[in-house]
């Protein structure tokens, strides 16, 4: 019967959605989702979206960025785990003071 979805490729999209879980390290009410790709070159890749409390969805940390403003400091924030990275924000901070040194070595190295 055309009217029945079963499993399989034809099957229903909530089949190709995670759950949405509340995300902690967002203001209360957000949620983020997970979703496998089914099909094409890059199926088993996932994507990641977190969604407003009032249910508007984000792609990219950009637009959540842009979307959130200055309420909360996505610095450390990693967007495919959803969990705040202090250590990830120190080690960005130290490569940047330290990259004129890095860049110097790097000009050294390719000199030789």
């Amino acid at each position: 019967p055309s009217g029945s979805a079963g499993p399989g490729p034809r099957g229903p999209r909530a089949t190709e959605s995670g759950k949405r879980m509340d995300c902690p390290a967002l203001p209360p009410g957000w949620k983020k989702e997970e979703v496998i790709r089914k099909s094409g070159l890059s199926a088993g890749k996932s994507d990641v979206y977190y969604f407003s409390p009032s249910g508007k969805k984000f792609r990219s940390k950009p637009q959540l960025a842009r979307y959130l403003g200055n309420t909360v400091d996505l610095s450390s924030f990693d967007f495919r785990t959803g969990k705040m990275m202090p250590s990830k924000l120190q080690k960005n901070k130290q490569r940047l003071r330290n990259d004129p040194l890095n860049q110097n070595k790097f000009v050294c190295t390719f000199m030789l």
